[in-house]
């Protein structure tokens, strides 16, 4: 689906931060510098993040999965607001899956390293 990103189902540290940008766009739409701070709070802050958020968003919607439209509030500067797509969403249920088959396998392993497993 998506042409310049997410190619195979190893995961990534960018993939990790896109599934959290598409997560917490499927709850609300939101401008750049709220998603990096949310994304900062849930994965912990990483000077990279700063231009990553904006690299993300930019191929999300590259990609069709996001679109953006520039808002202005009372009293303050222009702010491009990012709103998930239905493709956005579909494509957030498939990454969401293929994570929790992920998790199923890291736990797998780490239930054969305590014995648990035979």
């Amino acid at each position: 689906m998506l042409k310049r990103y997410c190619k195979s189902k190893n995961w990534k540290y960018n993939d990790i931060v896109s599934t959290v940008i598409l997560i917490l766009l499927n709850r609300r739409s939101d401008y750049g510098l709220n998603i990096l701070h949310s994304v900062s709070d849930i994965l912990g802050y990483s000077p990279t993040l700063n231009g990553m958020i904006y690299r993300l968003l930019s191929l999300l919607e590259l990609n069709g999965l996001v679109q953006s439209e520039w808002k202005i509030e009372e009293q303050s500067q222009p702010k491009k607001f990012y709103t998930i797509t239905k493709d956005g969403k579909k494509y957030l249920r498939e990454r969401i899956e293929l994570l929790n088959n992920q998790v199923d396998r890291l736990k797998y392993i780490i239930n054969l390293y305590k014995g648990d497993v035979k």
